[in-house]
């Protein structure tokens, strides 16, 4: 049934929009009709979307590569879109369609939400003029909205901080939360009985994302201890992080990682697994993480403003230091020198996520934020 307002979603990857927000949607679909512009979408994606009645409008807004006249076309095209859709409200996250959909959403006077899941390394950006010239670009567009969501405080004082926004208008929810039913583990994670130990890393193939700290802590625990696995899943992706694909291809072919590649349902990796580990330099809230420790998996993940909620030291994991493959090799070790104890971290993570990160009390929260009654 046709509903007579219009809600347009701005994301830039295609991939995540049912993954992270496909329950989100349901919801809002109660009460107007979901346009999404976004990236061209596959085939099973199309198909999808016409199952949810979602209105898929082609835009090629892509997070990571900054092209000004390229990016000039983008921003024409989704005033275009704005002007056709006329939305009610405008629901964007990462930097992008933040940035874009902020100052559009002001020329045009519509209601506008952003969502910082994470800050990304622009905001290290080294150029003072062009990071100077950003910030007072994206203070005006944001200036208007309704309220600037974000995944945890630091994300938030280092934005409240450049004056970009205010405190009336931030706010900070739990990441994007997740379905605790369907990221449940299938197997028994007791590992007092078995001798092998199986590590996972799961993100994008960046140095930023502590890649390269991963594949070095594997080397030297295979050096050092018997019956340990690494796994790597993820995705090259082109951007000034990037690492090669010949860099990844050393340490497969040494036996020291086994490369999985990218997988779209990513259950029975993290199953296969005993212990998640990501050692990223900066999150707002890890999705990666989050699935594992609702698949009850002991965790290693890096101390940073996004993970501070994620990990119980030596309860359900233990933190390391980002940039550090010292810190991350006593991480390993300390998993490694009572195995005993992974069935309990494993539990541990499991309690941590049906208390705090269940979609269902993400998304009643943000129905809350965009002022949605349903």
């Amino acid at each position: 049934m046709k509903k007579s307002e219009n809600f347009l979603l701005l994301p830039s990857y295609p991939e995540t929009i049912l993954a992270f927000r496909g329950n989100l949607i349901k919801l809002i679909s109660q009460k107007y009709n979901v346009y999404v512009a976004c990236p061209k979408l596959s085939k099973d994606m199309k198909k999808e979307f016409k199952k949810l009645n979602i209105i898929h409008l082609e835009l090629p807004l892509i997070n990571f590569q900054i092209t000004p006249f390229r990016d000039l076309y983008i921003f024409i095209k989704l005033n275009l879109i704005m002007l056709r859709v006329k939305p009610k409200k405008i629901l964007s996250y990462t930097l992008k369609p933040n940035f874009y959909g902020s100052i559009a959403a002001r020329f045009q006077k519509i209601d506008f939400y952003p969502m910082f899941t994470g800050l990304g390394t622009f905001f290290e950006e080294k150029n003072s003029n062009l990071r100077f010239i950003f910030n007072k670009a994206l203070r005006f567009g944001l200036k208007k909205s309704k309220k600037i969501i974000f995944y945890n405080s630091g994300n938030m004082e280092t934005l409240l901080g450049l004056g970009v926004c205010n405190h009336s208008q931030a706010t900070i929810v739990n990441g994007s939360g997740l379905d605790i039913n369907f990221y449940k583990t299938k197997k028994n994670n007791d590992t007092n009985n078995r001798k092998k130990v199986t590590f996972l890393c799961s993100a994008r193939i960046l140095k930023d994302k502590g890649i390269v700290e991963y594949l070095e802590v594997a080397r030297l625990i295979k050096h050092k201890y018997e019956n340990v696995q690494f796994m790597l899943l993820g995705w090259f992706q082109k951007s000034k992080n990037s690492i090669s694909k010949n860099f990844i291809q050393d340490y497969i072919d040494k036996g020291f990682i086994n490369f999985v590649g990218y997988k779209e349902d990513v259950r029975k990796c993290i199953d296969e697994c005993d212990v998640f580990v990501l050692p990223s330099y900066h999150e707002g809230m890890p999705r990666s993480a989050l699935e594992a420790m609702s698949m009850s998996k002991a965790m290693i993940l890096s101390k940073i403003p996004g993970t501070k909620k994620l990990i119980k030291e030596d309860k359900n994991g233990f933190f390391c230091e980002p940039k550090s493959t010292d810190s991350l090799l006593k991480a390993v070790e300390k998993i490694l020198v009572d195995r005993s104890r992974i069935q309990n971290f494993g539990d541990e993570s499991r309690k941590i996520i049906e208390e705090n990160f269940d979609d269902k009390i993400i998304n009643n929260r943000l129905l809350e934020i965009l002022d949605i009654d349903i």
